[in-house]
């Protein structure tokens, strides 16, 4: 074998390494490529579902702002397709008398002060004496007043 002949096996088996290596590269470029479309296309969806969320988000705030800040599935809540509004809704004294917003009494006549606080209770009386006290209701798996000690 000359030097040329192993030159030229040099050669070609370098040509064979150049070439294993660029399809390597095309290969990897091509999943990347691959991964980034399929990466955006996940991203568009999630985009668009988090826009969607906003949305809703927003309407239900501005339900809520609407109903004077009661968050509440019939003030916020969406109504189905084919439930028609009769104009009750709409009727704010009946709102708030559902509501509970304006008193019974009408402000004249309510009591400026409050009432008096209710008169203490009468002192306990004087535990019983005696080695071991027990109290007027007694636990069985109570052993807080239990003297351990005793004999």
């Amino acid at each position: 074998m000359s030097s040329e002949d192993l030159g030229a096996g040099f050669r070609h088996k370098m040509a064979q390494i150049e070439r294993e290596a660029e399809e390597r590269l095309a290969l990897i470029g091509s999943r990347v490529r691959k991964d980034l479309k399929e990466s955006k296309e996940a991203s568009d969806k999630q985009l668009r579902t988090v826009g969607q969320v906003i949305v809703r988000v927003q309407e239900s705030a501005r339900r809520a702002a609407k109903a004077g800040g009661w968050v509440m599935e019939s003030t916020v809540g969406d109504k189905p397709k084919g439930e028609v509004s009769f104009g009750f809704e709409d009727d704010e004294a009946e709102k708030e008398r559902r509501a509970g917003y304006v008193s019974a009494e009408p402000a004249a006549e309510r009591p400026s002060t409050p009432p008096p606080p209710p008169a203490p209770a009468p002192p306990a009386a004087a535990p019983a004496s005696g080695r071991h006290r027990r109290g007027v209701h007694h636990d069985e798996d109570d052993y807080t007043n239990t003297d351990w000690l005793a004999t």
